[in-house]
């Protein structure tokens, strides 16, 4: 079990990750034309897969699923994927306002990108390399993602046409309710003290994710590099959206 009692010095740092799109929004657009294809309705994952012409466990299928997702473009029951209403108005719009309108809306719906909407319209919104680094101290993104989630975030915000001379400019009746799906990725290293010796401590590096039905910890006194988080958030993906798969 976990020891609270205080240990000097060795208290270990918290680093916590959490759901954002792994693709940005035109990507997540380009993924849910291929549900579009199928029917929009209760479209099984593994069709969708054999249209993409991917395995349904490689990891840039259930990425690409994921942000889709995080757009509130799809819905997921069952292993079986249907268009969103705001999906069917982006994919079969009334007229170029109404998908425009939609595309912004969709922009918005990403918890964390809510997050930066709310921080930053009327703002110019940092460079990457500075927007990344506030993700990682103000928004709980690994260091290992920021790269990804930041260039992500604005290359969703030039599609969707809300940056305005490098400003963030959104309708406010475009910021709806974001996605509350299952934040993922919330890895910490923590301190214990070693059962022989109470002056020697031995740090131990956690992650924890859970979903739908699913949780995975990794507990472990190497380090948990980089590398590895990518490897563990993969795991966590396919946990998330693999029980479709027949075998």
């Amino acid at each position: 079990m976990e020891n609270s009692e205080k240990q000097p010095n060795t208290k270990g740092s918290k680093a916590r990750s959490r759901l954002y799109p792994r693709y940005d929004l035109e990507e997540a657009i380009k993924f849910i034309q291929l549900v579009s294809r199928l029917g929009r309705k209760n479209v099984s994952e593994k069709s969708v897969a054999d249209e993409d012409d991917k395995k349904l466990t490689n990891s840039g299928f259930l990425g690409r699923m994921s942000s889709a997702k995080q757009f509130a473009l799809i819905s997921r029951v069952d292993g079986k994927l249907s268009l969103t209403q705001l999906g069917n108005e982006i994919m079969f719009p009334l007229d170029d306002t109404t998908k425009a309108r939609a595309i912004k809306k969709a922009f918005a719906m990403p918890t964390l990108y809510k997050e930066l909407v709310d921080a930053f319209s009327g703002n110019k919104i940092p460079e990457y390399s500075s927007l990344g680094n506030r993700l990682i101290n103000d928004y709980r993104i690994e260091a290992c993602a920021k790269d990804v989630a930041s260039k992500n975030f604005i290359k969703s915000a030039e599609y969707a046409g809300v940056m305005q001379n490098g400003i963030l400019v959104i309708e406010n009746d475009l910021i709806g309710q974001s996605y509350t799906g299952q934040e993922s990725g919330n890895a910490e290293s923590v301190s214990f003290p070693q059962a022989s010796a109470l002056t020697n401590t031995k740090q131990v590096n956690s992650y924890h994710d859970s979903g739908d039905g699913w949780m995975l910890t990794v507990k472990s006194t190497r380090p948990l590099t980089s590398e590895i988080k990518k490897k563990l958030v993969d795991i966590a993906e396919f946990l998330e959206h693999g029980s479709a798969q027949g075998n």
